[in-house]
């Protein structure tokens, strides 16, 4: 499935609206997010239909002059209900007619988020930064997989008045990432703009078969782990210091592994048991008293606590996201980043050397 968004600058010359009606057909897309289109609300029905004839469509007339977010989809394909909208954005919920997979979708942001996302003869000042930085910061952002031209616009002119910046993005929270974090954002050339294009690739996530060892904080923290590191560190296997080192490593790797399959495997089923020894033991209190029963509530609570901080913990390190303190119960957002990051080591496009691209 292949979606694209793209700032237009108008649509009302005949000869963008065969290009873009071209270029739809081409390219097998079913929806299309426009933005600056500048048509007029009574010439909307005459123009989309010299496009996309046959197509839905819905705009943000009532919130911005000449509407400038358009949305067109194929209604065989895709059904789309309009959440809310403003002058700057449109918000839909997308359901596909073949899979019934729902999503929802937002776009439009005309802001700078590094130093070296614009350039230009103009230093970028920290106070450009501010307000985007923050609010992707505060809602727990992603930026989605991409290739392709890194700046996203430019003015057009010419010499030292030039100025390229990267102002349009594809970006999701953390249920985005979970559900659909397999998918590429491609930024193409401008063609009969001057933003690029954004096309959407939607592709099957694929699970690596061999998932590297890693020695997880919660490991080094168990009661065994010093034992187990002093008894097999008291074996000389090399007469070499480097190669006496690495076997010792590699020597604790088994080890590590049991340790983690006896004590840290299936998290997520030892809260869920610890949840409902909970919630048993506090209705029983409810009807009557014994101390026992008080005890063994106090003793789940100390493990639910325990295997929720375990969880987190090793998600955090996981995800690297160490700028987010633990105790927030970020859990969907370190899986969702995490799930980047996989994304991003997958090999889904070569170049060679004479520049042909071959997809896996």
């Amino acid at each position: 499935m292949t979606w694209i968004i793209w700032n237009i600058k108008g649509i009302n010359k005949r000869y963008k609206q065969k290009e873009l009606k071209q270029y739809l057909k081409e390219n097998h897309i079913k929806i299309a997010g426009l933005l600056e289109t500048r048509v007029k609300e009574n010439k909307a029905p005459q123009n989309a239909n010299k496009i996309v004839p046959g197509w839905e469509r819905i705009s943000n007339y009532r919130d911005a002059r000449n509407g400038r977010i358009r949305v067109v989809w194929d209604a065989k394909a895709y059904n789309i209900q309009q959440l809310a909208s403003a002058s700057q954005f449109v918000h839909c919920m997308v359901t596909g007619r073949l899979n019934g997979i729902d999503h929802i979708l937002t776009w439009g942001f005309n802001a700078i988020l590094h130093p070296n996302d614009r350039l230009s003869g103009i230093s970028v000042s920290l106070a450009e930064l501010k307000n985007f930085s923050e609010c992707f910061n505060k809602l727990l952002l992603n930026k989605v997989s991409w290739k392709g031209k890194y700046y996203t616009w430019t003015n057009k002119q010419r010499g030292n008045d030039r100025v390229c910046s990267r102002i349009d993005r594809a970006i999701a929270n953390d249920e985005w990432m979970l559900q659909y974090g397999s998918l590429t954002a491609v930024y193409g050339e401008p063609f009969i703009s001057d933003h690029t294009l954004i096309l959407i690739l939607m592709r099957e996530a694929r699970r690596n078969i061999k998932v590297p060892f890693r020695l997880f904080d919660v490991r080094i923290e168990h009661p065994s782990f010093k034992q187990i590191v002093e008894i097999e560190w008291g074996k000389n296997k090399a007469i070499a210091r480097m190669k006496n080192i690495w076997l010792k490593l590699k020597g604790l790797k088994p080890t590590l592994k049991q340790l983690n399959i006896e004590e840290f495997k299936g998290i997520i089923e030892k809260m869920s048991q610890a949840r409902l020894n909970l919630k048993r033991i506090q209705e029983e209190l409810g009807d009557t008293y014994f101390d026992a029963l008080s005890d063994q509530e106090k003793n789940y609570l100390i493990q639910l606590e325990k295997w929720s901080l375990i969880e987190e913990s090793a998600l955090q390190q996981k995800s690297r996201a160490t700028w987010i303190k633990l105790g927030d119960s970020n859990t969907k957002y370190f899986s969702a980043v995490m799930k980047e990051k996989q994304h991003k080591k997958q090999i889904i496009e070569i170049k060679s050397l004479l520049g042909v691209n071959s997809g896996s």
